[in-house]
């Protein structure tokens, strides 16, 4: 990691790339679920979903990928998930192209403190609830109309179920947020009651979500 809270990564080898990330200034036992390196022919903003991607297989024990690739401009970078399935992404930096050269590169991804965290409570429901249903957590821009998968929302959908916690990493500015699961089959989805919050740059919000079972 090149300073507090980034992950570092070297880009080498003939269109080769490699890497090797450690952590610092994160919380006490913080890791992230997952990471891996993202490349793409340059075009413009760096996304996780662009035309021409590339994922090389990253080692989850020592950080290193490789991956061979034409001679172009490529534009590289790294993200994480969070424990709760969130896809947290660095800026991209852009390698212009070097035939037959060994190219060097860091790359970087921030650690982002989550803007929301809370526990999740769902009531009256049956023992074998886990069986007939998943849960996840929602947050939606306020201005936006309240749904699952939200336009510019995000959510907590790995790990979550009745009384589990949760978190969420949200720009700054005023979001709901709420709970709910889908049957099985994915035929419908419930919603639990959203509770307005304000994100704010840096600082964690303790916000509990509730919602009640509905059948399936």
């Amino acid at each position: 990691m090149d300073g507090c809270g980034r992950s570092r990564a070297h880009i080498e080898g003939r269109d080769d790339f490699g890497n090797r990330h450690h952590y610092r200034c994160t919380p006490p036992g913080w890791s992230p679920s997952n990471y891996y390196v993202q490349m793409y022919p340059a075009q413009g903003q760096f996304t996780l979903d662009c035309q021409g991607q590339r994922s090389p297989n990253t080692n989850q024990s020592t950080g290193r990928f490789s991956a061979r690739v034409p001679a172009r401009t490529w534009d590289v970078g790294v993200y994480y998930y969070t424990l709760n399935g969130q896809m947290i992404l660095g800026r991209g930096v852009t390698i212009p192209a070097q035939p037959g050269k060994a190219v060097i590169q860091n790359v970087t991804v921030a650690y982002e403190v989550p803007a929301v965290q809370g526990n999740v409570r769902l009531r009256g429901a049956p023992t074998n609830f886990g069986s007939l249903a998943y849960m996840g957590v929602q947050a939606c821009p306020s201005e936006v109309s309240f749904q699952v998968g939200c336009r510019d929302g995000q959510e907590a959908n790995e790990g979550i179920g009745p009384g589990s916690s949760y978190l969420i990493d949200l720009a700054p500015g005023t979001w709901r947020v709420a709970a709910y699961y889908n049957n099985d089959s994915n035929t419908k989805v419930f919603t639990g009651k959203p509770v307005v919050f304000a994100a704010t740059a840096g600082m964690t919000r303790t916000v509990n979500v509730e919602i009640s079972y509905q059948g399936v």
